[in-house]
């Protein structure tokens, strides 16, 4: 999920000044009064709710891509932190306000506020993820096609092949090979990343974390016999240039430029 910038906001909210420009100036009271809605009804929640109004970040300045100072009053310690603390700071918490999905319609409804239908694609249907953005029908395609030719990530045709592999820290790897020797876990990003680039760097995190998580699973497993562990970060498009230093100083293997044959 992207953030969006003040200017952004004034947008999608039509709010324009006498020349017809987005006018940002007073959102911020605008974002206060958001946050003190949800507060006024927190207690009757079943599930606290996440920061909401942390998606609306600067758009320029040191604080370019992340949200004002106002912040400080719910995360303690954020004006401490490094950039990339309080970057990993907000990313953790759009997981949290995508995962909230359709309670969100709950938080509407004890602020006395209309609710909101799940998306409709122009079929009729549900759009694939539903509430909660999901996984894109792009992720998915390149998912299954990774899963087909196990040669893209250096894989066998006659391996167990899976696809959304629970590992017992409560992640998932996209796909998993297995075969007596070897595991190789993958997990992709379909060109829906383009429009958050930060979610390259994620992958790269990802894998490095997947990578401890099978080489701990593997050392209860088969103590006797450890396979290999690979993981690798698979993508759709190109790993921008911003992350090369990064995924090969932790040592991550990236495989650019896979297209589905249905893309």
């Amino acid at each position: 999920m992207p953030p969006i910038t003040y200017r952004r906001l004034a947008e999608l909210l039509g709010r324009r000044n006498r020349h017809g420009d987005p006018w940002a100036r007073g959102l911020g009271f605008v974002l206060g009064r958001v946050t003190e809605l949800i507060d006024g009804i927190r207690s009757r929640l079943t599930e606290p709710p996440p920061f909401l109004t942390s998606i609306v970040v600067l758009s320029s300045g040191p604080n370019a891509g992340l949200p004002d100072k106002g912040v400080s009053g719910v995360w303690p310690g954020y004006d401490t932190m490094s950039r990339d603390e309080k970057r990993a700071k907000l990313a953790a918490e759009f997981q949290r306000i995508l995962a909230y999905g359709s309670r969100w319609n709950e938080v509407l409804r004890l602020a006395g506020l209309p609710v909101i239908e799940p998306p409709i694609s122009s079929n009729g249907k549900p759009v694939p993820g539903g509430w909660g953005g999901g996984e894109s029908e792009a992720h998915l395609a390149l998912k299954h096609y990774v899963r087909d030719h196990p040669e893209l990530v250096g894989a066998r045709a006659d391996w167990d092949a899976r696809v959304e592999y629970a590992l017992r820290s409560a992640d998932e790897l996209d796909v998993m090979f297995i075969s007596d020797r070897t595991w190789i876990g993958v997990e992709v990003k379909s060109r829906v990343s383009d429009g958050n680039t930060a979610d390259y760097e994620r992958g790269i995190y990802q894998v490095v974390k997947y990578r401890a998580v099978l080489e701990a699973q593997a050392r209860i497993d088969s103590p006797g016999a450890l396979p290999e562990i690979h993981v690798v970060l698979v993508l759709e498009r190109e790993l921008p240039t911003t992350y090369r230093a990064l995924a090969a100083q932790l040592g991550v293997t990236v495989i650019e430029r896979v297209i589905p044959s249905s893309a």
